[in-house]
C-alpha cells in the first residue's frame, strides 16, 4: 500500500476546514478502558473479533461481514446486505434471482393457471408469459379461482360442515357462495367451516403470532403481527429498533416481504459514508463534494462537550474553534474501504485515526476521480491531468507542484518501476525522500 508521509495529517485535517478552522490543536478525550481488548466483558455486545456468536443473517439480513463497533455496544452492519439481485440467490425483498425461482410457477402465482414463469429485473417475477385464469367460462381454474359456475370443485354445502342446501359460486371465482347452505359458518367456534381458512375458537388472535387472526384467516404478511419466518410485519418490528444495528434514531422500518428491516431513515454512528448531516447520529457529515472523504464521513460536534464522543472515539479540536469526534483505530481493517489508520504527531495524546486513503475512483462515487496522491477524492470540477496549470491540490489527479515557472499538476511514482500515465516521465532527486522511502514525480514529456 502506498504511504504518504507526514503530509498526510495536515491534508486529512484541512479538508475538513470547511466546518473547523485551520490549525490542528487536538484535546483528546478517549472512552472505553476495556473495550478493545478482544474479550466479551460485562457490558459489552461484542469486542473486536469476537461477535457473541452473531452473524449479519442472525440479526435480519440476508448476508454480509458483520463487524463489531469500536465502542462494543453493539454491531456495525455497514458490510451486510439485504439482497445482492444477480447471484442466483433469493434475499430480501427478492422474488426470485437468475434461473432461481423458489419453486414458484405461473400456476403457483395468483391469477394463472399455465405457462412459463421467468425471473425478471429488480429480481421480480416477469409474469408475461404466464396464462391467466378465465373467470365466468364455466371450468375451475385452480388455484387461481376457488370455483367457477357451477364448477364448485367437488364442494357442497355438507362438506363445508354447512349442513344441506345449495351451494353456488361468487361471480368473482375466488370465493363459495354459502348463503344458500342450511347453516352459515361462524367464525370463533372453533370448526373450520364455509370459506374460513382457520378457526381456533377463543385463540383466534389479531396480536399473536401464528395464531388463527380473528376473522378466520391465516396469518401472512401484512397483518401487523411477527410470525414465525418473519423478521417483522408492518409496525412489529419484534422489538428491533435503528440501536439494534449500532444506528440512531427512530427510522426503522419492516420490508414489505417481511423478510428483513429498512435502516435507511436510521441515523449514522460517526464514521459512516453520509451525503448530509441529517443522516448522522451527530448531525455533522464531512460530505465528499465539500471535504473529499469519500462517500461522505459522518461525525459529532464535540465543540461544547469533548465527553459526547463514543468509546473508541477521539474529540479533535482546532483553532478556529471547531471540534468534531474522529474514529480511532488500531490499524487499517479497523476503518471501512476508501480509509486508513495513522498515527498522529502526538499519538500519546492523539492516538490513530481512520483518514481518507482512497485508492480507486469507485470510492468517490460523487465526483468519479480519486486522489491517489492525497487520498482525497476530486473536486468535481477538477481532476486536471499532469502538465496542466493548478494552485492547490485538489484541482488535480495527482498532486499541485510548485516548478520555476509556475505551478502545475504532478503525480508521485516509484523510482524503480517508473510507471507514469501515458507518456509522462518518472524524475527523481536524492533529496526527494520521506520516511517511508524515496520517490520521484511524473512529468509531462
Amino acid at each position: 500500500m502506498r504511504r504518504r508521509g507526514r503530509r498526510w495529517f495536515c491534508g486529512a485535517v484541512l479538508a475538513a476546514l470547511v466546518l473547523f478552522g485551520c490549525r490542528f490543536d487536538p484535546r483528546v478525550t478517549i472512552g472505553g478502558q476495556t473495550c478493545g481488548n478482544g474479550v466479551l466483558d460485562p457490558g459489552e455486545a461484542c469486542d473486536g473479533l469476537v461477535l457473541n456468536g452473531q452473524t449479519c443473517q442472525s440479526i435480519g439480513f440476508a448476508g454480509g461481514s458483520l463487524a463489531c463497533r469500536l465502542d462494543c455496544g453493539g454491531f456495525d452492519t455497514t458490510n451486510c446486505s439485504y439482497s445482492r439481485c444477480g447471484n442466483s440467490i433469493i434475499e430480501g425483498t427478492e422474488e426470485c434471482d437468475l434461473q432461481n425461482l423458489d419453486g414458484k410457477t405461473c400456476a403457483s402465482l395468483d391469477g394463472f393457471v399455465d405457462g412459463p414463469l421467468f425471473c425478471g429485473a429488480m429480481c421480480r417475477f416477469d409474469t408475461s408469459h404466464c396464462k391467466p385464469a378465465t373467470c365466468g367460462d364455466g371450468t375451475l381454474d385452480a388455484p387461481a379461482e376457488e370455483c367457477d359456475g357451477s364448477d364448485l370443485g367437488g364442494m357442497t354445502c355438507d362438506s363445508l360442515n354447512l349442513g344441506s342446501g345449495t351451494l353456488t359460486c361468487q361471480t368473482n371465482c375466488l370465493e363459495l357462495d354459502t348463503s344458500g347452505c342450511a347453516k352459515q359458518p361462524i367464525c370463533g367456534n372453533g370448526v373450520v367451516e364455509g370459506n374460513e381458512e382457520c378457526d381456533e375458537g377463543s385463540n383466534n388472535s389479531n396480536t399473536n403470532p401464528d395464531a388463527c387472526r380473528a376473522d378466520c384467516t391465516l396469518p401472512w404478511c401484512g397483518d401487523g403481527v411477527a410470525d414465525s419466518g418473519e423478521a417483522c410485519d408492518t409496525m412489529d418490528l419484534n422489538e428491533k429498533t435503528c440501536a439494534s444495528f449500532g444506528m440512531g434514531g427512530t427510522g426503522l422500518a419492516c420490508n414489505r416481504d417481511c423478510r428483513g428491516f429498512d435502516r435507511s431513515a436510521c441515523l449514522r454512528p460517526d464514521g459512516r459514508p453520509c451525503t448530509s448531516g441529517s443522516e448522522c447520529m451527530g448531525g455533522v457529515c464531512f460530505g465528499e463534494s465539500q471535504t473529499g472523504y469519500p462517500r461522505g464521513f459522518c461525525v459529532t460536534d464535540c465543540h461544547d462537550n469533548p465527553t459526547i464522543c463514543a468509546a473508541g472515539e477521539v474529540c479533535v479540536t482546532f483553532s478556529g474553534g471547531g471540534a468534531a469526534c474522529m474514529v480511532n483505530c488500531d490499524s487499517t481493517n479497523d476503518c471501512r474501504t476508501g480509509y486508513s489508520c495513522f498515527e498522529s504527531p502526538d499519538a500519546q495524546q492523539f492516538g490513530r485515526l481512520c483518514l481518507p486513503t482512497c485508492t480507486a475512483d469507485s470510492q468517490c462515487p460523487l465526483s468519479g476521480s480519486c486522489n491517489e496522491w492525497t487520498g482525497f477524492c476530486n473536486d468535481p470540477e477538477s481532476g486536471r491531468e499532469n502538465g496542466q496549470p493548478c494552485d492547490r491540490d485538489d484541482q488535480c489527479k495527482g498532486s499541485c507542484a510548485q516548478f520555476q515557472n509556475g505551478k502545475f499538476c504532478t503525480s508521485r511514482c516509484a523510482p524503480s518501476s517508473g510507471i507514469c500515465p501515458g507518456t509522462d516521465t518518472c524524475f527523481q532527486k536524492a533529496e526527494w525522500q520521506t520516511d517511508y522511502g524515496d520517490f520521484g514525480i511524473c512529468l509531462s514529456s
